[in-house]
């Protein structure tokens, strides 16, 4: 029987220990749910916008990638927000063109890009 994965935003569960099976609980759920919920969730996810770009700066500087800041920014905000893209003020309409056929054409590449990469994992 499968198990619905938690909310983990909400306020810190209490940690115990569930005595008829020694399995770890979380908030009354087990641990290994919550922690599959908690790497599923999407790590951008309610990063202040200053503090985004400020991390895309030192990621760009770190690689040397400063050519393409505005990019990164970009595609930094879409990735925050992959559900609202068409929202987001500094996405122009070309940007928000190609981020729809991810949605409508998610299959259009050739096909042997994805016998390459079905390889290598």
């Amino acid at each position: 029987m499968a198990k619905t994965v938690p909310q983990v935003d909400e306020e810190k569960p209490e940690v115990g220990r569930d005595s008829s099976q020694g399995s770890t609980t979380v908030g009354g759920l087990d641990a290994e749910v919550v922690a599959a919920s908690k790497k599923l969730r999407n790590p951008l996810a309610g990063i202040p916008r200053d503090e985004l770009f400020h991390d895309v700066e030192g990621f760009a500087a770190e690689k040397d990638l400063i050519d393409i800041l505005d990019l990164l920014k970009k595609g930094a905000l879409a990735a925050q927000s992959p559900k609202d893209y068409e929202n987001i003020a500094e996405l122009n309409e070309e940007d928000k063109h190609f981020l729809r056929l991810e949605q409508t054409k998610r299959w259009k590449q050739p096909w042997m890009m994805y016998f390459m990469t079905s390889k290598l994992y």
